[in-house]
């Protein structure tokens, strides 16, 4: 499954991001309005982040596995055990601490360079 987002920041499109079931890419599209530090570094000096470096943008996004009550938060989202990728999804990857947000374009059956992917976890090791 190809899951492809708009990275908005203010509401103005600033990016791509695409998860394809086993990476994460991540693309910044306008260099001209503000961005997400944390992703794409200061000065743009990332414009692609490696699949490391997006999957720890993400895990900062939302709460930790250690948080207290975090069994009660992954039910009222009927999320059945913790993932990063899953609960970044339901809050559109709002965080209190900025205004970046994520928007879904399309999600397709899909063949990368074709090899059939099996979706993981974010919090599987690769």
């Amino acid at each position: 499954m190809l899951e492809t987002y708009n990275i908005l920041y203010n509401k103005i499109k600033i990016g791509i991001l695409t998860y394809d079931g086993i990476r994460f890419y991540a693309e910044l599209t306008d260099d001209t309005h503000e961005y997400p530090y944390a992703l794409f570094g200061f000065n743009r000096s990332i414009k692609k982040p490696t699949d490391w470096q997006i999957r720890k943008w993400i895990e900062g996004r939302v709460a930790p596995p250690t948080r207290e009550n975090i069994g009660d938060i992954l039910k009222y989202w009927g999320i059945p055990k913790y993932d990063a990728w899953e609960l970044f999804k339901k809050y559109n990857g709002k965080t209190v601490t900025d205004n970046c947000t994520v928007e879904f374009i399309h999600g397709l059956s899909d063949s990368i360079g074709g090899n059939k992917t099996t979706p993981r976890s974010i919090d599987e090791n690769i």
